[in-house]
């Protein structure tokens, strides 16, 4: 994915892409990198998602890191060979680690515009023992695809899925964990 993050306030933000490292499922020519898609050009496989941003709300590394294992969010490094490297539980002093091909990534995955939370991304990965050389995406659990889809049908009221063109969600604490929350929702115009 191609993260467009950059601070906000107290936090980040990022736009979520679509499924595959390739944009089409994954598959892409070696060394060759994934073309960035203009926002609202989604292609989805599995969800009538639009263009979004998540923005986080972390001051610090320990913070961003418990958010992004409550959400069951892996991240990937990728860059300088063939395999995708992979970590999780990532609030752990070690987190876990695993390796895939970029061809059977179907999840969706993010990209950074700038700002703290890609060096968190980079440190995180450096705790796991992955080389962060390359890129750093943060990559979605099918759940949070799927609750982040039916957040934005039901902010969006009686308007058609096609009419979305770009949503903006947030992070923030409740109850002993935290919950994505419309922040701002734009629609096109659908003739």
């Amino acid at each position: 994915m191609v993260a467009e993050v950059g601070d906000v306030a107290l936090g980040s933000e990022t736009t979520v892409r679509t499924p595959g490292f390739g944009g089409t499922g994954g598959e892409r020519e070696a060394g060759r990198q994934p073309a960035a898609r203009p926002l609202g050009d989604r292609r989805l496989r599995h969800s009538a998602l639009a263009a979004l941003e998540l923005r986080y709300e972390s001051t610090n590394l320990q913070t961003y890191a418990r958010q992004l294992d409550f959400f069951r969010v892996e991240l990937a490094a990728m860059g300088g060979k063939r395999e995708v490297d992979y970590a999780w539980d990532l609030a752990q002093a070690t987190p876990q680690r695993r390796t895939g091909l970029p061809k059977q990534e179907k999840r969706l995955y993010m990209t950074w515009r700038g700002g703290r939370l890609l060096e968190f991304d980079r440190q995180l990965l450096r705790q796991a023992g992955i080389e962060t050389s390359g890129r750093c995406r943060p990559i979605l659990s099918a759940e949070v695809e799927q609750l982040l889809a039916s957040l934005e049908r039901s902010h969006a009221g009686n308007r058609s899925p096609k009419e979305f063109f770009k949503t903006v969600f947030g992070v923030r604490a409740s109850g002993s964990g935290w919950e994505f929350h419309v922040i701002d929702q734009r629609f096109r115009s659908v003739y």
